[in-house]
């Protein structure tokens, strides 16, 4: 793999994250993206190979700031004060560690454009025009995939207001000199979509390695850009594309639910690959920490074969969460892309659009491969006087601990009078509420001391 010089250049990229607009004062020479010779097809795949950038080290921080689990008095009294401030949606926090989270998405997104600029000069013959797409889809998925987790950390909700509310620098340069600046938060939902749909028509259907984006990955992901959005309509007809090109869902029959780490990494249901960082920066949610929500736990059946695959016992009667989709039990989160998410927008999608039917047939689809053979039933309009809600309930379940998913619902839902979630912290008896200013990460001080950049 021809890493080494391009890892050079990432990292000066990454020390120029903070997206100044005075760099030339504090650098002589700026760094030559000419001095790296690219060349070749296999070159820029080279790049996008490259799975220890690309595919981990995701912040956890939209986990961290979830309602799946609790910190007892003295787990919380135990962390740093940063995790501290991280854990009750303090506004105040300095989010010295989000700095690294913050260089990594740029990282990727510098990545995403190195490929592209250089794609663009390398001359093809006709037997490799389906490499060169490919090629150009993947480093387009990448791009968007790492703005989605930037906005995720850093904006507001998506609402009509997204003409006026502050999104994060959108980058498609590798020049490290330019000078950016926050544009409206619509801007950078713009831009994602105008990627994925450009990859889709790039990217096969679908791909030998779980760890490189496909067409079904492009789907899937603008889905769930179109759900972040409320858009019903496109998000289940992204959702309906997806499924079309990849449908298939792990039967839980098949698991073992009593064991430490029940699921596989690259399990069957797993189209996109990719996971959280590492470390005691997610001592929050680190299960020998984080006790699993008690209101979650008794959401589940004693015949769910989730109860027992998501959650063990501790000493005390509480619980820990187990069900990673990553083959292990560790402090990272996945947070790729599976169908099981995928047919619950469909699902959830055609409740909002009052294919009531529909969302049933979705829901039963996915969940007779939860239940024992012999113990599921059928959930019907008479299992509840709100489908809507229904499909919501088992998003919340199935997605549990999916790292990122439960902080979008709770952000796209913040103004929705009806289904609004409501979390709350509670620390020796005081009481702690998740504020609007909350639902933003404040951008780390150094890249705002750097730059110049807006904080809010």
């Amino acid at each position: 793999m021809k890493y080494r010089y391009y890892q050079i250049l990432i990292a000066i990229f990454v020390l120029l994250t903070g997206l100044c607009s005075s760099c030339s004062k504090w650098l002589d020479r700026k760094p030559d993206s000419k001095l790296v010779v690219i060349s070749t097809l296999n070159d820029l795949q080279s790049l996008l190979n490259n799975d220890g950038q690309l595919l981990q080290s995701f912040s956890a921080q939209p986990e961290i700031a979830s309602d799946n689990y609790y910190l007892t008095n003295g787990s919380f009294n135990g962390l740093s004060q940063e995790n501290r401030d991280r854990y009750i949606w303090s506004t105040k926090a300095d989010a010295a560690t989000l700095y690294d989270a913050w260089a990594k998405c740029y990282g990727d997104i510098y990545i995403a454009n190195l490929v592209l600029e250089n794609l663009e000069r390398i001359k093809i013959n006709e037997g490799e025009k389906d490499d060169y797409n490919s090629i150009k889809g993947q480093a387009l998925f990448i791009r968007s995939w790492a703005m989605y987790h930037l906005v995720l950390i850093w904006t507001n909700p998506y609402s009509t207001t997204a003409n006026d509310e502050l999104g994060v620098p959108i980058r498609k340069s590798i020049d490290p000199a330019e000078v950016f600046v926050r544009p409206p938060l619509e801007e950078n939902y713009t831009s994602m979509i105008s990627d994925l749909k450009e990859a889709i028509n790039l990217l096969p259907p679908q791909i030998d390695y779980k760890t490189r984006p496909s067409k079904a990955a492009a789907y899937g992901l603008l889905a769930r850009i179109y759900l972040k959005m409320n858009d019903y309509e496109n998000a289940l007809q992204n959702a309906s594309d997806c499924l079309k090109t990849y449908s298939t869902l792990l039967d839980y029959n098949t698991i073992n639910a009593a064991a430490n780490a029940p699921f596989p990494q690259f399990n069957t249901e797993v189209v996109y690959h990719c996971t959280t960082v590492a470390g005691s920066i997610n001592q929050p949610i680190d299960y020998r920490t984080g006790v699993v929500d008690s209101t979650l736990y008794k959401m589940f059946d004693d015949f769910d074969i989730r109860k027992r695959a998501f959650f063990g016992n501790n000493a005390d009667g509480t619980h820990y969460f187990k069900g990673n989709y990553m083959g292990s039990r560790s402090y990272a989160r996945f947070n790729g892309l599976c169908t099981d998410e995928i047919w619950l927008i469909s699902a959830e999608c055609k409740a909002r659009l009052s294919d009531i039917k529909g969302a049933l047939e979705d829901l039963n689809t996915l969940r007779k491969n939860r239940y024992p053979t012999g113990n599921f039933f059928l959930l019907t309009e008479d299992s509840s006087p709100d489908i809507i809600q229904l499909t919501l309930d088992e998003r919340r379940k199935q997605l549990c601990f999916r790292s990122g998913i439960r902080w979008l619902d709770i952000k796209r839902l913040s103004n929705d009078t009806k289904y609004k979630i409501n979390p709350r912290r509670v620390i020796e008896g005081r009481e702690y509420l998740l504020l609007k200013e909350g639902f933003r990460s404040p951008i780390p001080k150094n890249v705002v001391e750097i730059s110049g950049i807006e904080q809010h």
